[in-house]
């Protein structure tokens, strides 16, 4: 058995975290409260280091325009005061505003253009007629406008549609499984660590 006192900490907590499959109880609250108090403090001394070296410290290097975004931080502030409050708005607003616009300009990179040039492949193996027709499949499921209106076109959209649904179903089936795939990693990681490094009944 290790006599590491920081392997003998993670165990311990590990096994708190793992009492919750029985009931919620005072190890599990201790192991909870213990992630969430190092990962807050993490973030600050994080947050407190970003603001050393990317603020004070360029201010200190001859860079003054850093002051901007320094005193824009500060204003934030504001917020912990009602008669202050309105200083705080400024800032948030900016925030808001190019935080919005990075998303959107990422959103529209990453979810629009690629998807179009992934799916713009030549019609010569399996896969890709898959691919091909599984996404005008999954796009036609959303054309609510050309659905059930009698003619042979609504026909054929409502067949696509149909066959989207389970494109969709599939791929959903899939993103599961991979999440589930996931965490039974993280589940054999933390075993493994409790037999091996802990407790020696692998080693």
């Amino acid at each position: 058995m290790s006599t590491d006192l920081g392997i003998w900490l993670s165990a311990l907590l590990s096994l708190a975290a793992f009492s919750f499959l029985i009931k919620e109880n005072k190890f599990y609250n201790i192991a909870e409260s213990a992630f969430i108090g190092v990962g807050t403090g993490y973030a600050f001394v994080m947050a407190w280091s970003n603001i050393q070296s990317k603020g004070f410290g360029q201010i200190a290097q001859g860079d003054y325009l850093t002051i901007v975004p320094v005193l824009l931080g500060l204003c934030l502030f504001g917020k912990m005061s009602k008669s202050t409050a309105w200083i705080g708005r400024y800032p948030a607003a900016m925030l808001m505003g190019m935080g919005s616009a990075i998303a959107i300009r990422g959103a529209v990179q990453s979810e629009l253009v690629r998807q179009i040039a992934a799916t713009c492949v030549p019609l010569n193996s399996v896969n890709n007629i898959i691919v091909v027709v599984g996404t005008l499949a999954t796009v036609s499921y959303f054309l609510f406008s050309m659905k059930s209106t009698g003619s042979q076109l609504s026909g054929g959209i409502n067949a696509l549609s149909k066959l989207g649904r389970w494109v969709m179903m599939v791929s959903f089936g899939a993103a599961f499984a991979n999440a589930t795939m996931q965490r039974c990693a993280q589940l054999i990681d933390r075993l493994r660590f409790l037999f091996e490094e802990w407790i020696y009944l692998i080693r």
